[in-house]
């Protein structure tokens, strides 16, 4: 991964520096962290709770070190400002805590704190190496955590893309905005199917795929990739009510990869419901017996997608004669 990542543990340490250093005012008392045992003994308190935070989180103590790294950020708020960098990225920390302690809302708010800071950050200071990659780093995130994955990604891939327009990349980030769009693609393709949104999952897709046919030809590998990026956007096609998008799809798969019988299902599935319904019985029972490699059976793999297809309401007439001859049991797709 190319964004520098932002520890947890280092990120605070340096921000303690800031909270234990006298006010412009000069009052010791302003400081959030501040003791009656007078400002001497306040940095070892500021280091003993940042290093706890680290050791409670790799103890797997994450709502203890949620709440100590809560007070923190707080703390670092009051001091030097809600538009501080040092604050956001203590947000950014935070959110990756409350996400693998299962606080999803709350990360998701925490993160879209931070982003917001960032974005402050990087208009006010566009040449700034840090704030894009912070940014693109946070996008990352919060599409992890399934919030609005489409937009996040798109935002995440136009930062990439500016700072290579503006040539921006260090040498060594010459791949990255390939790798990147594919890696984000890849993971708001999954929430989006997850949630259900298989019109905003069939667009991930097809974007996805684009991305992978550019990056196979740059490398000159094999046309595997591709066809399965096409076989995938040809099944999510399906699932969006779109079996012309799908019929296309899986003939551009095929074409690339006929030898992978998997990519059959789902060009027989969209002959059946563009309404080529003979054409889509002959390929149905031109298989049957077939083994669909890590899948099994031909006839069981249709089975499977029927009922699928079946969950989301998507059926035709035709399923049940097909599903007899393949010899399927009724009651493995259901009433029609």
């Amino acid at each position: 991964m190319r964004v520098r990542p932002i520890s947890f543990l280092s990120a605070i340490s340096v921000v303690a520096l800031f909270l234990v250093a006298p006010s412009h005012r000069g009052n010791a008392e302003e400081s959030p962290q501040s003791t009656q045992e007078g400002p001497s003994t306040t940095p070892m308190d500021m280091a003993d709770a940042t290093k706890r935070i680290a050791e409670l989180a790799q103890g797997s103590e994450y709502n203890a070190a949620i709440e100590l790294a809560g007070q923190l950020a707080e703390a670092v708020k009051a001091r030097l400002g809600a538009h501080h960098a040092d604050y956001a990225r203590i947000l950014y920390n935070l959110a990756d805590l409350l996400t693998v302690a299962g606080r999803r809302v709350e990360a998701v708010a925490r993160y879209r704190e931070a982003i917001a800071i960032f974005e402050e950050l990087a208009a006010v200071d566009p040449s700034n190496f840090e704030w894009p990659r912070c940014l693109i780093g946070a996008h990352e995130r919060i599409i992890k955590a399934g919030d609005q994955p489409g937009a996040h990604t798109e935002k995440a891939l136009a930062i990439v893309k500016r700072l290579r327009s503006q040539g921006r990349l260090e040498p060594w980030e010459k791949d990255w905005p390939a790798e990147l769009e594919l890696k984000l693609r890849g993971i708001a393709l999954d929430k989006l199917v997850g949630a259900g949104k298989f019109a905003d999952a069939l667009t991930m897709s097809e974007r996805r795929a684009k991305q992978v046919q550019l990056s196979a030809t740059a490398k000159g590998t094999s046309n595997s990739d591709i066809a399965a990026a096409f076989g995938n956007v040809a099944w999510l096609a399906l699932l969006a009510r779109r079996p012309a998008t799908a019929l296309a799809a899986s003939e551009r798969a095929l074409a690339l990869a006929p030898d992978h019988i998997w990519l059959a299902t789902n060009y027989v599935h969209a002959l059946l419901f563009v309404g080529r319904r003979a054409a889509a019985k002959a390929v149905y029972l031109r298989y049957k017996g077939e083994n669909v490699p890590d899948r099994g059976k031909w006839e069981a793999v249709i089975g499977a997608d029927f009922a699928e297809l079946r969950e989301h309401g998507i059926v035709d007439k035709q399923m049940v004669e097909i599903a007899r001859a393949l010899g399927i049991v009724d009651n493995a797709i259901g009433p029609l």
